[in-house]
């Protein structure tokens, strides 16, 4: 089984990273898809029941959502399974305000 979180260092933090969390017979592991967001946004934009973002403009949810699809039914807990995650999602993206 496969969920979608926010993973922040410090509860206070307001700021963390996208992380798939995979469970499976007890174990967890969690891979981060290197997209760091506000808990504002992720609680705004993120739809719980399908496991994918929302179309807005504070960022390429598209991009996400392609990585999401690729990576959210893998079995991390076989010996060389590998996340594709794109270099290009290495750097944090800048969210336009909108008031």
């Amino acid at each position: 089984m496969s969920s979608i979180i926010l993973s922040r260092k410090n509860r206070l933090d307001e700021e963390g990273y996208i992380v798939i969390q995979y469970t499976k017979d007890g174990k967890t592991k969690r891979k981060s898809l290197k997209f760091k967001m506000t808990e504002t946004h992720f609680n705004k934009t993120f739809d719980k029941e399908f496991q994918r973002f929302k179309r807005t403009t504070l960022f390429d949810y598209q991009k996400i959502n392609s990585l999401i699809d690729d990576n959210f039914n893998l079995d991390v807990f076989t010996d060389g399974v590998k996340l594709q995650i794109p270099v290009i999602l290495t750097t944090q993206f800048q969210f336009k305000v909108t008031t």
